[in-house]
Order: C-alpha cells, then sequence, then structure tokens
C-alpha cells in the first residue's frame, strides 16, 4: 500500500493465500483482488486439505470456498466511497 500511495497508481492483489481475512483487509484499503483455480488436480494450495479447494475431485464446486471469497462492488459510485 505504501508503494500504491507514494506512485499514486491503483493496485491489484494476486497470486496469495486464499484466505478471507486477507481479502477484508483488501476490501479496507479498496484494493482490488482476485483468486483462481481449475480443479483440485492443479490447486492453488497443494498441501491444503480439499475443503481449501475450489472444486471437488467430482467438478462440482465447494460452495463454502465460493460465499467465503465472493463479494460485491458497486460499479459506479455517487459521491464519495467511504467502504467497500
Amino acid at each position: 500500500m505504501q508503494d500504491i500511495k507514494r506512485l499514486g497508481c491503483g493496485g491489484f492483489l494476486s497470486e496469495c493465500n486464499p484466505d478471507s481475512s486477507v481479502f477484508d483487509v483488501a476490501d479496507e484499503y479498496k484494493q482490488g483482488w482476485m483468486i483462481w483455480e481449475y480443479k483440485p488436480f492443479l490447486s492453488c494450495m497443494p498441501s491444503s486439505p480439499p475443503s481449501i479447494n475450489y472444486f471437488y475431485n467430482n467438478g462440482s464446486i465447494n460452495m463454502h470456498m465460493a460465499s467465503e471469497l465472493s463479494r460485491t462492488y458497486a460499479q459506479v459510485v455517487a459521491g464519495t466511497d467511504h467502504a467497500i
């Protein structure tokens, strides 16, 4: 965040531990972020238990992970935004 302020530019968080507390802090600073994973056989957290993966071995989505990481964002804000 210090570099973003110093450079006067935007930032984007990627390639991080998929922990909702990390994204809560990113939201606090209005920092954009994303996480991706194609299937559990190519997990972003290979040593993690299956509950950390976004998809189960049968291809169905892990709804717990989806709900932990889902956020809504305003596309347009009238006035000054104070929090996400």
